[in-house]
């Protein structure tokens, strides 16, 4: 079992962690080196990663925010440009194509595009049913209003009209409560399992029981401990590692510099062992 480690800020996780290196020992960590390919870079980085794990697995009842309000709005989950204007649509294939429009785009299935304007559309989201190309995608039925092919259209993103967008500390959704108790998390996409949808359908206000990542310091004590030592874990696996790999590299290097310089040093001619027993041998040596 873990022993508690007591509270301790997350500079001082990033130190002992770094700490349990062999050699290691001594090392001071007065400030966090986020991002950093330092030690206490590397060893905040599996720091965070743990947070997240641990948090996640133990489902602690710190986590829990009960009967959370958030109120359905548009979520553009793909944007593009800002706003995509002289937008083409073929009516005989329900196709919407931009030159370079969608080359970052990856379909997701219930994608909604947002079409803001143009002759013979009425604005609104349409689920879109494929992306042909990185020049087009194909909605599942004409929108309304039209009857022809334009080339006047305007879009503000592909997205879910009513959906609930959550921020990235979001870990999970525990249960929803009234009238959209199925709803489920995708990515940080509510999702209404009622009706098989992402879009909530209004704007009505919508209670979820949430579980959130809390930061390291706001952490139990016993959670700390298991988050730093499954941190120690990976990063001294990590750093181990990647030393062993340096030092084959390095021997490698030399061997292969020993080698090279023996094919370019002259070969010296090995001696000539004398004949014995040739009856020329003794003449030669009076001679």
């Amino acid at each position: 079992m873990a022993t508690p480690v007591g509270p301790m800020t997350t500079i001082k996780a990033v130190e002992k962690i770094v700490r349990s290196l062999p050699g290691h020992g001594d090392v001071v960590v007065s400030a966090l080196e986020t991002g950093l390919a330092t030690d206490a870079g590397v060893a905040e980085s599996y720091l965070d990663d743990a947070i997240r794990r641990i948090q996640s697995d133990l489902q602690i009842e710190e986590n829990l925010y009960r009967a959370e309000s958030w109120t359905p709005a548009s979520v553009i989950r793909f944007s593009g440009d800002v706003t995509l204007t002289g937008v083409s649509y073929t009516h005989s294939t329900f196709t919407i194509t931009k030159t370079g429009a969608f080359a970052t785009y990856t379909w997701r299935r219930k994608d909604r595009v947002y079409i803001t304007g143009g002759t013979d559309v009425t604005p609104g989201y349409y689920e879109v049913a494929s992306k042909v190309s990185n020049d087009a995608i194909r909605l599942f039925a004409a929108p309304a209003g039209t009857n022809g092919n334009e080339t006047d259209w305007t879009l503000g993103g592909i997205g879910y009209q009513y959906g609930i967008a959550f921020d990235s500390n979001t870990l999970g959704i525990a249960r929803a409560i009234e009238t959209h108790d199925q709803v489920m998390l995708h990515g940080l996409t509510a999702f209404n399992r009622r009706t098989n949808d992402y879009d909530f359908g209004s704007a009505s206000p919508v209670l979820i029981d949430r579980r959130v990542q809390l930061g390291f310091d706001a952490l139990p004590v016993h959670v700390q401990s298991l988050i730093v030592e499954r941190a120690m874990v990976e990063y001294q696996r990590r750093r181990i590692g990647d030393a062993q790999r340096d030092a084959m590299l390095n021997a490698e290097k030399t061997e292969g510099r020993a080698a090279y310089e023996a094919t370019r040093a002259p070969a010296e001619p090995a001696p000539r062992p004398p004949i014995v027993g040739s009856p020329f041998t003794t003449q030669q040596q009076r001679g």
